[in-house]
């Protein structure tokens, strides 16, 4: 604590540097932001699917980069067979002909003689136009909404959907989402500070912090875009985690220098003890929210990993700024951050209801302990039903365009939304067509066309239906000037240098479980060929995405609660506490994922809120779990920390427990609330994923600032007692359990300085 009531006075001493010092860093990263930068994705995890997808990009598709999208066009009279919508269609797709990025485009009318069936609609009212780019995707999505742009009928409606477009929609919505909550939070984030404080200097602070963070946080992903991939998603979270920790530090900080300078400390002692207490305690913080996103980091390969980087910078900044700029500003402006007092009432008995809660918790701790874990369970009891798949689009809005798209695409045209499962098999001796490799193939192809659901194989064995094993063995012995021109595009199309696919086609829709079920199916059989067999398509894709998330999230786990525990431990001086610490934050979280399934798998708030129910996207709890185990930390170490003060004051567990109540209850209520506002906020958006993070954050933190802050926490402390504090011998408190306040702030008095009573006198 002598280090930090150090910092406090040096601070008091130079604050103008200090203030300069910080300022220029708002100022670099206003330079920074006006340049701006590229955010992109680029999500490779290292699967069985993807292994194979290389593979075959690697041996069969030599020619340049491509990317498609689909044009779904719609009349309601109209027949897709008939000539006017025909002429409607093609007149629309026009513009397009002519354009540079454009290399084709495939309609039911390609070839005139003979339509294409699959393109038009069940009910004959649809038609579907595919428009290949000879660019990467990630080229093309930058001049994709221009493209977009040229498509137009009067005849009929036109909806976009692929990859591209649900791109295109869901970073608009984001955008969209992000400037509509702000709209929101930062007005009402303003009143609760002004409820706080009332003073309107007092209540500008910890906004401002907010906002010089949020800026700061932004640049430094805009940086980090120039070297690696950073997700465009950073964005939002650094939006709102920023404004929330930012704000929460800087509240707990101006609070307790107010309360100093209302016990009659002079300026620089009502500075040096909150930054040896308050400071202290936010430095902690900081490391475990820092803790708790470098889980993210696990995740390497996914979004995950892409936005962990900004947030822990964005963590640092919030330290940086808490412990730089909010001090030298409180000292320059001393008694004065009570200027401008608002006409709201004053408590008279301040946090009385705190204290009284917490004696009323500790007479009878296990009539509250018992009950409160029944309903936190019963609470949770829905996290037993979760259900785990990838989001492909689904957690976009109806109104979005690529939603619509793709829903008419599974709806009237399910013969293009069928699962296509690559059956990849690789030769160590690069010899696929070779006479045991031709026979194994062909006994793979008729075991996988055994399976329930598969409707066609495309391989180098199904070129010539009517040829038995022995015939293909003999057929591929002899030299390709013998084969005949449909075997040489059978080979061209599935044979590479080591490579061998089969292209499986199936009647369950792509990412469904019956698609699942098949993929299973054909891996259960990967013994029979002499090859490594690798099972690709997007169920394939979603399945090991999915397995291989859940596979990192062990050791995430471990390395987020293991050093949580470990900073616990070096700022509490005890082991209990940090035990207690994790055990509920984690109930905090099973709250909140029980409440994410109820509202958005189970489907319970989809009208109110706007959304289709789904399956939860696995990165969703993944995301959850990182932000929110160390956001609710904070409230846990602001309290234990006050409540450790009030117990090296006065050695007795239970008026420790609720005298920290009391000082830290109200002001973690109201720090919590704007946390809830500004995540809550995140429902406004149109991106369920997002509305889920938003929502199941807020969910966590508020059961974490009232249900374990207010009955299990001093219901647990007063029932271990002394042994709340029990440590190792090298760990212990070295004042044996009571200390005086010079432990806890060194005695420095101002005028021992010269100079410094000055100083202070002229703050």
């Amino acid at each position: 604590m002598k280090v930090f009531a150090s910092w406090g006075r040096f601070v008091f001493r130079r604050r103008w540097w200090v203030l300069s010092g910080s300022m220029v860093m708002v100022v670099i990263a206003s330079a920074v932001l006006s340049m701006g930068g590229h955010l992109r994705e680029n999500q490779r995890v290292p699967t069985e699917a993807g292994q194979a997808g290389d593979l075959i990009d690697r041996e069969l598709n030599q020619g340049p980069p491509s990317t498609d999208f689909g044009l779904v066009f719609r009349s309601t009279r109209l027949s897709a067979a008939s000539a006017p919508f025909r002429a409607a269609m093609l007149q629309a797709l026009a513009p397009l002909q002519h354009d540079a990025h454009v290399t084709r485009i495939v309609t039911p009318y390609t070839s005139p003689a003979n339509p294409d069936p699959r393109l038009i609609s069940r009910d004959q009212h649809s038609a579907v136009a595919d428009v290949v780019i000879g660019d990467s995707f990630d080229n093309a999505k930058a001049y994709y909404p221009s493209l977009r742009a040229l498509v137009h009928s009067d005849v009929l409606t036109v909806e976009a959907t692929g990859g591209l477009p649900i791109d295109h929609d869901y970073n608009q919505l984001l955008n969209e989402g992000l400037a509509r909550s702000n709209s929101v939070a930062l007005p009402l984030t303003l009143v609760l500070l002004l409820l706080v404080f009332g003073t309107l200097i007092a209540a500008a602070l910890p906004l401002a912090i907010g906002i010089f963070t949020v800026m700061g946080a932004t640049a430094v992903a805009l940086v980090l875009s120039r070297f690696t991939d950073i997700s465009p998603t950073s964005t939002e979270f650094v939006a709102f985690l920023g404004l929330g920790l930012a704000i929460d530090y800087s509240l707990f900080i101006v609070n307790r220098f107010r309360e100093e300078l209302g016990a009659g400390r002079p300026v620089a002692d009502a500075l040096a003890t909150t930054m040896a207490t308050t400071g202290r305690a936010i430095v902690f913080s900081g490391l475990t929210v820092m803790a708790g996103l470098s889980g993210l980091f696990f995740y390497s390969g996914t979004w995950l990993a892409e936005i962990a980087a900004p947030l822990v910078g964005l963590v640092a900044l919030t330290l940086f700024f808490g412990m730089t700029l909010l001090p030298a500003s409180l000292a320059l402006l001393g008694h004065r951050v009570d200027s401008w007092r608002m006409p709201i009432p004053r408590r008279r008995r301040p946090g009385g209801f705190w204290h009284r809660l917490a004696t009323w918790v500790m007479r009878r701790p296990w009539l509250v302990l018992v009950p409160t874990l029944g309903l936190v369970v019963l609470a949770a009891s829905p996290l037993a039903d979760l259900n785990l798949a990838t989001d492909h689009g689904s957690s976009l809005p109806i109104s979005a365009e690529s939603r619509r798209g793709s829903d008419a695409l599974l709806s009237s045209f399910p013969q293009l939304t069928q699962a296509t499962i690559p059956v990849v098999v690789r030769y160590d001796d690069q010899q696929p067509l070779s006479a045991q490799h031709v026979g194994e193939l062909y006994d793979l192809s008729r075991r996988i066309g055994a399976i329930p659901d598969v409707v066609a194989i495309d391989s180098i064995v199904g070129a010539a239906p009517r040829l038995d094993r022995a015939s293909f063995v003999r057929l591929f012995s002899a030299p390709r000037s013998s084969w005949s021109q449909a075997l040489s595009d059978a080979a061209h199309r599935s044979i590479g240098s080591d490579v061998a696919v089969l292209v499986v086609s199936t009647n369950q829709q792509g990412q469904s479980e019956g698609a699942r079920q098949v993929v299973r199916s054909i891996r259960a059989i990967s013994g029979s060929v002499h090859g490594q067999m690798l099972v690709s398509g997007d169920a394939a894709y979603d399945m090991d995405e999915t397995a291989w998330l859940i596979g990192r999230t062990p050791q995430a786990l471990g390395f987020v609660i293991g050093s949580t525990f470990l900073i616990l431990l070096l700022l509490l001086g005890s082991v209990a506490m940090p035990i207690k610490a994790v055990v509920t934050n984690l109930l905090s979280m099973s709250v909140a994922f029980g409440a994410m399934v109820w509202i958005f798998q189970q489907g319970h708030l989809a009208g109110l809120l706007g959304f289709s129910p789904a399956p939860i996207d696995p990165t969703v709890p993944v995301a959850m779990f990182c932000v929110v185990f160390g956001l609710s930390m904070d409230y846990e170490v602001f309290l234990l920390t006050r409540v450790q003060e009030e117990y090296l004051r006065s050695g007795d567990n239970a008026h420790a427990v609720a005298l920290g109540l009391e000082r830290c209850g109200r002001l973690v209520t109201f720090a919590a609330a704007i946390m809830v506002t500004v995540f809550a906020s995140f429902a406004l958006g149109d991106v369920t994923v997002i509305k889920m993070v938003g929502l199941g954050t807020a969910i966590a933190i508020a059961v974490d600032a009232t249900v374990m802050r207010g009955l299990i926490v001093p219901a647990v402390m007063v029932l271990m007692g002394r042994a709340n504090w029990w440590a190792p011998r090298w760990l212990r408190l070295g004042t044996g359990g009571v200390a005086p306040r010079e432990a806890l702030v060194p005695a420095q008095p101002v005028a021992s300085k010269a100079g410094l009573a000055g100083s202070e006198n002229a703050a």
